[in-house]
């Protein structure tokens, strides 16, 4: 489950769009491949999650903790999900 959304147990690739109010995040099926290669058709899950202030974080990082709470810090923004 992905913020309350079943996901079929498999590997995927993740991907991002960032906006000032909102991300959406997207999980794509496509997962054995390189940098940019996208296509939307290949896309499984999607959720909107908002952005929040961060203390500043230069690499790309992703959290998890034991409550199944996924965070990806990035710059001065934070952006979370669930998985159960």
């Amino acid at each position: 489950m992905i913020d309350g959304k079943a996901l079929k147990a498999g590997k995927y690739s993740l991907y991002s769009i960032p906006g000032a109010n909102g991300w959406t995040i997207i999980l794509n099926k496509s997962w054995n491949q390189w940098g940019t290669i996208y296509n939307q058709k290949d896309d499984v899950m999607r959720i909107q999650v908002k952005p929040m202030q961060h203390a500043l974080t230069e690499r790309m990082t992703f959290t998890i903790n034991k409550s199944g709470e996924v965070a990806l810090l990035w710059g001065n923004i934070q952006v979370g999900f669930m998985v159960k």
